[in-house]
């Protein structure tokens, strides 16, 4: 609610709930690969004075598999995918995406013998 005379608070509100929900399982198949996989949810309790096209509900969710060829080294592909859902105006949008990285650790002690 706008009260532009008030310096201290020209603009009240209240807080919406939200939900937050992640979890992830990591798998390891032996000493050179690895999968995770992974589900994250954020939903707010919208209320009716909001507009239409206020954020309600985002889902997120991969699966990857990685492969370590040698000590310090790791390379592998993710597929991820995200969802929004608008408050009232039955907008939603889902988002794919194929990732590929590399990683290399350079291990080095400074002063070690």
């Amino acid at each position: 609610m706008a009260q532009p005379g008030n310096a201290r608070t020209p603009i009240t509100g209240t807080p919406l709930p939200v939900l937050g929900v992640v979890g992830f399982y990591d798998r390891y198949w032996g000493e050179r690969f690895s999968t995770s996989l992974g589900y994250s949810l954020t939903k707010i309790d919208n209320v009716a004075l909001q507009t239409a096209s206020e954020f309600h509900k985002g889902q997120y969710g991969l699966i990857n598999l990685l492969y370590y060829p040698t000590k310090n080294v790791m390379m592998g592909t993710e597929f991820q995918w995200g969802r929004r859902n608008n408050f009232k105006d039955g907008f939603s949008f889902d988002d794919y995406r194929v990732q590929f990285g590399a990683r290399y650790n350079f291990d080095y002690k400074w002063g070690a013998k």
